[in-house]
Formats: C-alpha cells, structure tokens, sequence
C-alpha cells in the first residue's frame, strides 16, 4: 500500500467541505514543480531590473539591443561635440608672415634707367630699372628671423590703415596687441628678402603694382588728399615672403639705430622714391601725418624637433 496524506478542505466557517487523500509521489512532483516555476520568474525579473536600472560600476555592461519598433527613452540623451577655436598654426599668429634669411646690413642698387626726363623735378628720384644683382657691401650678412604683419596695422572697425599716429603711439599700439613696432633691419628684409630686390616685386619699377606714382595729390585747399587703399588692392604689390604694400600707399614708422629713434620707410601714394632702402627724413617726434602708418614685428615661435623613435 503506498502511503500518502489525507487533506481536508475546509469552508468560510471552518466546517469541512471536502476530504482528499494525495499520495507521497505526487505530493513530491508537485513541489518540484512549483520550485521550478519560482525560479524561472525570479530569472525574468532580474533581467528586467538590469536593463533598466544598470549596476553603477566602472566597468561596461553590455546590454540587449532594442528592438527598431521600440522608441527609444527619453532619458536617454546624446551630447554633440563642437570643436573649439584652433590655434595659430606655424610659428607666427594671426596675419602675420615668418621671415628668415640672411639679411645685408649695406648694399649697392646702381639705377641703369630713369624714369623722369632730364630737366624733370622728378629726375634722379625715380628709378625705372636696376642692375641686378644687387651687391652686398658688408663683410657678413645677418640670420634674422621674425614675425611680421603681413599688412599695415587698421583700427578695429575701420577699412584703411591707421594714420596721423606718432611714433610713440605707434608703438604704444603695437605693444597692446602684444607686438612690437619693426626695426629698420627687420622692415628692410620683409621688404627685399635675400636677394636684396629694390622693390619688393623685382628690379624693374612698375607703377601699377603698388599704390605710388598717382597724381592729384593736393586739394584746392592746399591739404595732402587721402588717397589710402584698403590692404590688398593691390595684389601685386608684395614681397618674396608674401608681406604686402611695403612700398607705396602709407610710409611706415620703424625702430632705427641702437637709441631706437623713429625713422620712416617705403614711401607713400606720391610719385617718389618708394623703394625698399628709401627713408624720407624724420627729425619731429610728435609729427602726424596723414601719410605716414605702421606695421607691427614679433618674435617667431621656436620650431619643434620631431623626437627619433
């Protein structure tokens, strides 16, 4: 006789209802089953809890992938990168040239042909072509190297260069964009580079390359017309490093001499000399001409080595 027990189902009041008897083998099997069951809801449950509330530790959990039909969370967000100001590339900043070479201290320009007629007012100060190549008439050259604005220096807001500027607040100006004004030696080189060009473009004059050579220079008045260009109007009108309206258009204050007194390059919008080594006489410190502009110089940048893996 196989044993088992007897279970007495009982109603609201406690009164018996019905009487079962259930063998031992059946009582076992039942049990088992349940367990299983328990066991396998507790295994959904806990995945579920995992996907949506994921453990806090350092290390990746990799999670079921949604199915395309479900919406994605709203809490779930993506940041977009934005990439920040780059830096100035090279060894100089913004709008300015590197120059590096070897400079000349003393040359020698021999004009062969003028451009104004004998018995012209003009004549002797206006060289149509030189002989080239230019000589080199100090017994060694100097490496220089440097940064300089590749234009004349314009106000903030404005379209021409700045004039009727002493060469105190030339410098003064320079200065708070965290420059220099140029010295004779560095302005010269931007100008003619190692080949010693007597105009920045070449040997040979061209009155339309830079703004020089115009006409028109006085008012009724008797006053200097503004005839000032924007910088690059004219394209031509550039050195071999790439430094524009070094001749022509505004004369340019310059650091001259171990004292640093003022001196003045280039030449202006007049029919004149304008070429590389010609300097107008400059003796009145607070002079303010609306003629006469700036530049500004900087010391380049040290180049990186690449390190020998």
């Amino acid at each position: 006789m196989t044993r088992g027990y007897r279970l007495l189902v009982l109603g609201e009041e406690g009164a018996p209802v019905r009487e079962l008897y259930v063998s031992r083998t059946s009582l076992w099997a039942t049990a088992i089953a349940a367990l299983i069951g328990c066991a396998v809801m507790a295994a959904a449950g806990y995945a579920l809890a995992s996907y949506w509330h994921p453990p806090t530790s350092s290390k990746a959990v990799a999670r079921p992938v949604l199915h395309q039909g479900l919406a994605a969370r709203p809490s779930l967000r993506t940041t977009q990168w934005e990439p920040g100001p780059e830096p100035p590339k090279g060894p100089c900043g913004q709008n300015m040239v590197l120059v590096e070479g070897e400079y000349c201290p003393e040359v020698f320009h021999r004009c062969q042909k003028q451009v104004d007629p004998e018995g012209s007012a003009l004549r002797g100060q206006r060289c149509a072509e030189y002989k080239q190549p230019t000589v080199c008439l100090s017994p060694r050259t100097q490496h220089l190297r440097f940064c300089i604005d590749r234009d004349e220096f314009v106000a903030e807001g404005e379209q021409l260069p700045q004039t009727r500027t002493t060469f105190a607040e030339a410098q003064r100006m320079c200065q708070k964009a965290g420059k220099r004004l140029c010295s004779n030696a560095e302005w010269t080189f931007a100008c003619e580079g190692e080949k010693m060009t007597p105009y920045p473009y070449g040997f040979v004059r061209d009155s339309k390359a830079c703004n020089a050579d115009r006409n028109n220079l006085v008012t009724p008045d008797g006053e200097l017309n503004d005839l000032r260009v924007a910088p690059g109007t004219f394209p031509r009108c550039q050195s071999s490093f790439g430094v524009r309206d070094l001749t022509g258009n505004v004369e340019e204050y310059v650091v001259s001499g171990s004292k640093g007194q003022p001196a003045r390059r280039g030449g202006y919008w007049q029919p004149g000399p304008n070429y590389c080594r010609y300097s107008p006489p400059h003796s009145d410190p607070s002079y303010q001409g609306l003629e006469v502009g700036f530049r500004c110089c900087g010391d380049a940048a040290e180049e990186q080595t690449p390190t020998a893996r």
